[in-house]
Parts: structure tokens; C-alpha cells; sequence
């Protein structure tokens, strides 16, 4: 009987295995490394630095030190007419700005930073603990007094609302504050400044009720010439410029090539494309990724949320935190983005933030606040406390996962959602590594009666922990879920030959020119190699060509019968890798 049952348990796992979708983790094929996970600061730090400091401090403590968000949007706002403050949303929406109404060119080097009093102390307690941060500053809409609507709003038509005679007053707004901002604390380590927020949409108007500004291409040409003017004045040109924060995948693609055609001197000016993902299907955000990289700018998807999002019958609101983990782990496989952030950390609702206030009241927007955690604080959980920054994204066959792997190479996270109503068998192929240590699983499931809150598995079955036979890791994940593998090797192996496309290894550099090429271009290198193996591997890894025997300071790479597009050039000498480089024939 004993051995009965021992053949049909057996029988039972592989049948489950054989049902399973298998998830192949290919260590050779890596993608970008990750800098951090963050949030924007407004409208929720407007609240929070009002409220009870034991409060405030619970807030902040959980983004930082349990969240482990390292990115922080602080918005310089441009403030609102008092005549229209009114119709402003009461959640944090009237943000104050820094300038009292100039004439133009009046206003040069004033700004005061005590209208902000209540963002500065959130950012502040943040950077007090000790944990290295970075600080982006980030621009809604000119003052309410720079704008031809007088309305910071939007213009009465929803087209551009900056008058042209303040652009450079804009850009000296800008400059102004945020070099003041720096030099009040260092800690807050601001690298980068974004002058527009959805610049590309037409429905900021003068009737609305937060602050926005549609700003053409042109005109965001201007604003970014004049801000690098500005930014010299002041003693920031160390702080790195990004455009255009637009709303969708489609619409930063678009506003950043027509930038790029017509102004090129200011598209070179930018060190980073920044967008939001509220909007885009996959083939676009690989449209934006290669874009960005094509360009040699890097890529954060900076702001997203679950906008126009409604519940279907039989669907609860608190399911969308999974949409949106979904949405996360979409992001980063497709745009390749080095940052991600969410919108709000603290909303008023139960689908935004990552707490809940449960006792907002307009009328009180200050009062103690009853917090609790959404289903979305645990879902970022079990991905920002395990791809932590410096690691690398490396590939996964299953669109609904994400790999990262650890700086020295050994440890391996695996992220898997379901974000549907059933079950799902799955196995995570790990073959591509030399052997497996060990392995911790952690899951967060359904809604807020769910005891699984980025909870540590331990029993070894297929619903729980999961089944690890040889290099094959087995498991279900639950309806609604997100699970996330760590999993400890002695590395990949030997045959993994692409590193990615900017490892260099003993200080061995190369300069590869042309690149693009079309039949051929050259690797020159500042050390000789000698008796050295190329390879040039294709982005699945696979090695469609293989140089052996090569010696000297140079190698001429022949285009053959490649087709078009992006491969890594691997070079070894003395069984290791000196140099990998990213390579594209068009």
C-alpha cells in the first residue's frame, strides 16, 4: 500500500507538471537594471504633512523602510487664481506655488518655500532616515499668472495655456525653486527635473479641478532650451532634464520623435524619456522602449494608476490592485524602464494609494486619519522588496512573470500574477543555472480577508510553497494573486556566454563603429586580444555567429545573412568574458 501510494502521488505531480505553462528564466538574455520603485508626493504628502506627525510618520516609514520605495516625485506646482480655488479637488489637488504674481521679467531669483510647508516635511522626514533616495522635481502647470486663461487649470478650450512672453520667467520658476529646494536639503539628492505633465492632453481647462497645461511640441522646446539656460544661472546644470511625462505609451512615442525631428538640439538636451502608462498596449511600449534605447536615452514610466477603471458584475473594487500588478510587471518587461512609480501612496479611495484613508472628510482634510493597507500596498510588496535597485531584469518566457537577477549573479526572483478567477499550474524551468541552493516563496492572494499579505510560504505542495525537483520549480497560484520565488544558485552556466550589452570585465574597453551598421562595422579595443572567441548572440541568446581565433586590437564583424535588428557582441579570452557590447544592423 506504501508504495502505492507513493507511485500515485508521483503520477499526480507530473500530470499537474504536464498541464502546467512552463515559465524558461534565461539568465544570458538580461534586459535593463533596475533603480528603484517610487511614488509622486503630491496630492497625498499635501495631506499627510498636515495631519498628526505620529501619522505622517507612519506613512512615510511604511513607503521607505517597508515598501522600500527609493523614488519621490516632488511637484513644484504652479498654485491656483484664488478666484478659481473653489472648484480645485479637496484631496490634496490645491497644491500652492512658490511665486506671488510678477510682471514679466520682474520675477527673477524669488521664490518661497514656506508655501509648500507641508510636502517639504513629508520629503524631509523621508530623507531623514537614513535610506538613499532620489528626488525627482516634476511641473503640473506654469503659475496661474503666466498662463492666458489666468488659471493654472488649463486654458478655456483645453489648448495651450502658457503665455509665450513668460516661458522664460517659467523656466526661471522652475530653476528657482528647485535649486533653492536642493540647498535647503541636500539629502533630498534631486537628479532630475520634469517641466510638463501631460503635456499632449487637451482636457486641462479653465473649469477644472487640478492643474494642468497643454503645452505643444514647439513650445516644449522652448521651455526646456530656456530651463538649460536657466539652470546655469543657478548652479543646477548637474541635474538631468526629462520630457514629456504625456499620459499614454502613444502619446510620449509621438511628442518625443516630433521633438526629436524639429529640435533636435533640445531632444539631445534630455537625458531621459519619462511617460505614463495609464494608456498602451504592448506593441507600443516596445515601440517606446526602442525609441529610448535607439536614442540612448533612458526610461522611466513615471506616474500610473488604475484611471477609468469600473468593476464588471461580480467583480470587486479591490481587484484592480492585481490589474495593476499586471500592468507593472507589463511595463517593465516592454518599455524596459529603469524606474516605475505609482501615483498616490495615500488616497481617499480604495483603489489609488497604497493605504486608505477610511475617514476622509472635505471639511477635515487634516484630522487623524483612520489608514488602512489596499490589496495594492501587499502586491508592491512582493515586488519591491525582492527586485531591489541594482538588479537586472533578465528574461522570462511567460508575459505574466518578471526575473531579476542579484548583482554577483547567484540569486534569482521570479514574480508571478494572476490576475484571474481560477487556479494556475505552472513550472519555472531553472536549467539555464548551474545547480539550485534553495528557494523562498512569498504570495499575496484575494481580497482583505485574504491572511496571505506578502506572506513567506513554508509547506512544500503545489498551492503552498511549491514543489523544486532537480532544476524544475512547480506550483499553483491562486485566483487573484501575486507570487514571488527567491531563489538561491551558484550561477548560470558556463554556456551562458551573453552578459547584456554594457558588462566590461578587466578594464577592457571598446569603441564599436559603425553602430548602426549595414554589412560591417569594427570592435576596437585598448588591450590586445589573443587567441580570443566571438560570438554574436541574437536577444533570445541564442549564438547566430562565432569568430574563433581572434587576436590583436581589432575585429571586423561581418553583417552575412543576419536580418535586421538588436544583437550582443560577447567576447572571450582565456575562458572569460572581457567585454559584451549591444550591437544593431539596420
Amino acid at each position: 500500500m506504501k508504495y502505492k501510494l507513493q507511485y500515485l502521488s508521483l503520477y499526480l505531480f507530473f500530470s499537474a507538471t504536464c498541464l502546467a505553462q512552463t515559465i524558461t528564466i534565461v539568465p544570458a538574455q538580461k534586459a535593463q537594471t533596475i533603480k528603484g520603485w517610487g511614488v509622486s508626493l503630491s496630492w497625498w504628502a499635501n495631506l499627510a504633512g498636515g495631519m498628526p506627525q505620529a501619522d505622517m510618520d507612519y506613512m512615510t516609514n511604511l513607503a521607505v523602510n517597508d515598501l522600500k520605495y527609493t523614488i519621490f516625485r516632488y511637484n513644484i506646482a504652479g498654485g491656483q487664481n484664488p478666484i478659481y480655488t473653489s472648484q480645485i479637488r479637496k484631496d490634496g489637488g490645491l497644491m500652492p506655488g512658490f511665486r506671488t504674481p510678477q510682471a514679466d521679467n520682474k520675477g527673477w531669483g524669488t521664490a518661497d518655500l514656506s508655501k509648500d510647508a507641508r510636502q517639504i516635511k513629508v520629503l524631509d522626514k523621508i530623507a531623514s532616515y537614513g535610506i538613499p533616495i532620489t528626488t525627482e522635481v516634476f511641473c503640473t502647470s506654469p503659475p496661474y499668472w503666466m498662463t492666458k486663461s489666468k488659471s493654472s487649470s488649463g486654458n478655456v478650450d483645453g489648448s495651450e495655456n502658457i503665455a509665450p512672453n513668460f516661458i522664460d520667467d517659467y523656466a526661471d520658476y522652475i530653476a528657482t525653486v528647485t535649486s533653492r529646494l536642493r540647498n535647503r536639503n541636500p539629502k533630498w539628492n534631486i537628479r532630475s527635473i520634469e517641466p510638463f505633465n501631460e503635456p499632449s492632453s487637451n482636457w486641462w481647462k479653465k473649469d477644472g479641478n487640478q492643474e494642468g497645461c497643454f503645452i505643444s511640441t514647439a513650445t516644449q522646446a522652448q521651455i526646456l532650451w530656456r530651463l538649460w539656460q536657466s539652470q546655469a544661472t543657478y548652479g543646477i546644470r548637474d541635474i538631468s532634464l526629462t520630457a514629456p511625462d504625456c499620459n499614454s505609451i502613444i502619446e510620449t512615442l509621438n511628442n518625443s520623435n516630433a521633438i526629436k525631428i524639429n529640435n533636435p538640439n533640445e531632444f539631445n538636451g534630455i537625458s531621459k524619456i519619462s511617460t505614463h502608462s495609464y494608456f498602451g498596449t504592448v506593441a507600443n511600449k516596445v515601440s517606446l522602449s526602442n525609441f529610448a534605447s535607439n536614442n540612448g536615452k533612458e526610461l522611466w514610466q513615471s506616474e500610473s494608476g488604475p484611471l477609468n477603471w469600473t468593476p464588471a458584475d461580480g467583480v470587486s473594487w479591490w481587484q484592480r490592485h492585481y490589474m495593476m500588478a499586471s500592468r507593472l510587471i507589463e511595463d517593465v518587461r516592454n518599455l524596459k524602464a529603469t524606474v516605475w512609480c505609482d501615483w498616490q501612496f495615500m488616497s481617499t479611495d480604495e483603489g489609488w494609494g497604497m493605504v486608505q484613508q477610511t475617514n476622509w472628510n472635505a471639511s477635515k482634510p487634516y484630522q487623524k486619519p483612520v489608514l488602512r493597507k489596499t490589496r495594492g500596498y501587499f502586491c508592491r510588496k512582493n515586488i519591491t522588496n525582492f527586485i531591489r535597485p541594482g538588479y537586472k531584469i533578465i528574461a522570462s518566457t511567460d508575459p505574466n512573470s518578471l526575473a531579476a537577477i542579484s548583482p554577483n549573479g547567484l540569486d534569482v526572483v521570479v514574480v508571478v500574477v494572476n490576475n484571474t478567477t481560477a487556479y494556475k499550474s505552472s513550472n519555472i524551468n531553472l536549467t539555464n543555472f548551474k545547480s539550485i541552493v534553495n528557494f523562498s516563496t512569498y504570495r499575496t492572494t484575494g481580497g482583505y480577508s485574504s491572511v496571505e499579505n506578502c506572506s513567506l510560504k513554508s509547506n512544500s505542495s503545489l498551492t503552498d510553497k511549491g514543489i523544486l525537483t532537480g532544476k524544475n520549480l512547480s506550483f499553483k497560484s491562486p485566483p487573484f494573486s501575486v507570487t514571488t520565488f527567491v531563489i538561491k544558485t551558484t550561477g548560470a552556466n558556463s554556456s551562458n556566454k551573453m552578459i547584456d550589452d554594457s558588462v566590461v570585465i578587466n578594464k577592457t574597453e571598446a569603441v564599436v563603429h559603425p553602430n548602426p551598421f549595414s554589412s560591417t562595422t569594427t570592435i576596437t579595443l585598448d588591450n590586445a586580444l589573443d587567441n580570443a572567441l566571438v560570438y554574436l548572440f541574437d536577444l533570445t541568446g541564442k549564438i547566430v555567429k562565432t569568430i574563433p581565433n581572434v587576436s590583436g586590437t581589432s575585429v571586423l564583424i561581418e553583417r552575412g545573412q543576419l536580418p535586421n535588428g538588436t544583437y550582443i557582441l560577447s567576447i572571450e579570452s582565456e575562458n572569460e568574458i572581457v567585454i559584451s557590447k549591444k550591437i544593431i544592423i539596420q
